[in-house]
């Protein structure tokens, strides 16, 4: 059976083929990951619609934002706005703050009815 790409490359790492450049392997390795992740994001944001009605689905911080619902209002690159369906409420040292509306990357929603 024939190794794919990937197979041949991780064997000729192990091997140690490539001990004399496994830096730069790594770094070009990271920097397409990082590229490709890019253009996904933008495919991405390409396929949404201002007034999509969209559920945040991840790879977002603060973690509690997962879940929520809301209607997109801006498309700018990979980057949405979010206007929440309800409104949080969360509680900071000294008052008390109200969140109404969101920017997450556009690989973070996904189109719900």
């Amino acid at each position: 059976m024939k190794a794919t790409p990937l197979q041949h490359l991780a064997l000729s790492i192990r091997s140690g083929e490539y001990d004399h450049k496994l830096q730069y392997v790594a770094d070009v390795v990271w920097r397409e990951i990082k590229d490709r992740r890019e253009e996904i994001g933008y495919d991405m944001a390409k396929s949404l619609n201002i007034g999509d009605h969209v559920e945040v689905t991840g790879h977002i911080k603060p973690r509690y934002m997962i879940g929520v619902r809301g209607t997109i209002s801006e498309i700018v690159g990979r980057k949405v706005t979010v206007e929440l369906d309800q409104h949080i409420r969360r509680a900071t040292r000294d008052r008390m703050r109200t969140i109404g509306t969101i920017v997450v990357m556009a690989n973070s929603v996904e189109v719900v009815k």
